[in-house]
């Protein structure tokens, strides 16, 4: 097993997770669970914190958006340039997220896999929706990009390890590039984007 641990924009640490090494499956092929302590109750809640793997507060500083705090760890030592967050997975922390990056350029780099797995494209539309809606809110214009590679790499830290080149694309351009039935399954979430982009 491995602990890995979830820190706050404080720098401290907040939460940690259990990653099972096992080549084998374990507890239905569970591969991360939380740390807790049955006889504790003030450990983390139901939901799962967002990861600020680097964190400077600066408001000229982009933020970037990965899944997973070891991912995350492997994109701060290549891009020193971002403030690093990372969610658990692409459903997790989408207000925390929302928050932490209000008035402030974004960048998310999800797995690769978002233009033809239905669940992550549901999700990442989700996340960009309740940005826009908040920076609707704030009146804020949203500065956001999806950052994308060769789809053979799942995720961006392998990207990086392997000096794949990178792009970026505006949410108008990541729904465009989706299969037609991500397309279907995210369409209600693209009238929305497109209606404030």
């Amino acid at each position: 097993m491995m602990l890995i641990p979830f820190r706050a924009a404080s720098g401290l640490i907040q939460a940690c997770q259990i990653r099972f090494m096992s080549r084998t499956p374990v507890a239905g092929d569970v591969r991360y669970v939380w740390l807790s302590v049955t006889d504790k109750n003030s450990g983390i809640s139901c939901g799962s914190p967002l990861h600020f793997a680097s964190y400077s507060n600066q408001i000229n500083k982009p933020i970037l958006v990965t899944e997973g705090a070891l991912k995350a760890g492997t994109v701060q030592k290549f891009r020193a340039e971002y403030d690093i967050l990372a969610n658990a997975g692409v459903t997790c922390s989408h207000q925390e997220i929302v928050t932490a990056v209000r008035s402030r350029t974004l960048f998310i780099a999800f797995d690769a896999d978002y233009y033809e797995n239905t669940h992550v494209a549901r999700a990442l539309a989700r996340l960009l929706n309740s940005i826009f809606e908040d920076a609707v809110l704030i009146k804020a214009q949203p500065r956001i990009k999806i950052l994308t590679w060769n789809t053979k790499i799942k995720g961006f830290d392998d990207a990086l390890l392997q000096n794949i080149s990178i792009n970026s694309i505006s949410p108008l351009e990541w729904f465009n590039s989706l299969t037609v039935i991500c397309k279907h399954e995210v369409g209600d979430y693209y009238k929305s984007i497109k209606n404030i982009a």
